[in-house]
């Protein structure tokens, strides 16, 4: 089966980001709440790019937060642990944190950070595979979404859930989802991060059913325009591309694979450049043209290769700094017990304190009624 691409990553200018970055510096230097929000925000900035440098942060953000007594920017620093966890692959780490998240939220009764943190663990359950839990979790996490009118964050709860029902080849279910999502994000106007279309039109190509799916990758081509999203431009034409090959329409196929080619190359997207070199291959081969078919196989293989050594050069950093976070880990947990000895060893010695003074009260207590009624005697 093909390799359809559905998600998008946000284009921003490199201008604009980096003065989006110099402000959040600013505003990060300081020891307020705000601070806080800033240094998380600069870990969501670095977190696909340099996983590392997100990491610190957060967890410079987590230590101010804890010593400001902050605790909505406290839980913002769990889940981020936690996402990093989880993109490390160390789950049970991951959702630790999530759970650590949640308890300080629902201490809050802050329901919007109930809901992220319950659709953080059902992703946990997405990627173990087990959907009935994963929808219970986006479904809870939808559930209070709507509940507080917040339209933006429902439309990701509803792809989740879409998503979800699609792995478990519950396609019309998925569709289903994906509708009602797309209803909102045309309401709101969705940012370009999101494609509700192409994920209707995955859905539609799974189920067999290739014009239904080749009309929402249309749309889907027609938002990216709209959005002058190049990186969107060059997924969908890969997926119409994909469509029209199933169809055994290889000159249409081609056309529209050459211009997700040109748009790849814009933005320089490996993976999608990967993908499409794979798809002319085909392509080729399916016109008889094995010459142009062994380049693009050769391209494929080629790109196939440099994107294996990135990520095992990618894996060993993000291996080495989440050692360092589990080290941490350790650390605070070391911590954590030598301060409960040292209270259990404070509270003995109070103990001890409050025993030896009661029992000299009572010696006291017995000499005086002793020397009381031997006056008596006396008298």
């Amino acid at each position: 089966m093909h390799k359809f691409l559905i998600g998008f990553f946000l284009i921003i200018a490199t201008n604009s980001l980096a003065q989006n970055i110099d402000s959040l510096e600013v505003l990060a230097a300081n020891k307020d709440t705000i601070a806080v929000q800033a240094l998380n925000q600069l870990y969501r900035v670095h977190l696909n790019s340099n996983p590392k440098k997100a990491l610190n942060y957060t967890l410079n953000a987590l230590d101010l937060a804890m010593s400001l007594n902050y605790k909505k920017g406290e839980a913002s620093c769990y889940n981020n642990i936690g996402v990093f966890y989880k993109n490390q692959g160390v789950l049970d780490k991951a959702v630790n944190y999530y759970l650590q998240s949640l308890t300080i939220n629902k201490e809050l009764h802050y329901a919007e950070g109930i809901a992220f943190t319950y659709n953080n663990i059902g992703t946990i359950y997405s990627i173990k595979e087990d959907y009935s839990n994963a929808l219970k979790y986006f479904l809870d996490s939808y559930n209070i979404l709507d509940s507080i009118g917040n339209e933006e964050a429902m439309v990701g709860a509803l792809n989740n859930l879409g998503n979800a029902y699609l792995a478990k080849e519950e396609d019309y279910r998925a569709i289903g989802f994906y509708k009602r999502a797309l209803s909102i994000y045309e309401k709101n106007k969705g940012d370009n991060s999101f494609d509700p279309y192409a994920n209707i039109g995955h859905a539609y190509f799974l189920h067999g059913e290739l014009n239904r799916s080749l009309t929402y990758y249309e749309e889907s081509l027609e938002n990216n325009k709209s959005q002058g999203n190049i990186n969107g431009m060059g997924f969908a034409y890969h997926n119409m591309a994909i469509i029209y090959l199933a169809k055994n329409n290889s000159s249409k196929a081609l056309s529209y694979e050459k211009m997700a080619l040109d748009a790849a190359d814009q933005v320089l997207n490996m993976a999608l450049l990967r993908d499409i070199y794979h798809t002319l291959a085909e392509i080729y081969e399916q016109r008889g043209n094995t010459t142009l078919a062994y380049k693009n196989l050769k391209l494929f293989v080629s790109f196939h290769e440099l994107l294996e050594h990135e990520a095992n050069v990618d894996k060993s950093a993000q291996m080495e700094t989440t050692y360092l976070l589990m080290e941490r880990d350790k650390k605070l947990a070391l911590v954590a017990k030598e301060n409960e000895l040292d209270k259990l060893r404070k509270s003995k010695a109070r103990t001890v304190i409050i025993i030896g003074v009661m029992a000299v009260m009572i010696v006291l207590a017995v000499l005086i009624i002793f020397y009381s009624v031997r006056r008596q005697r006396k008298t």
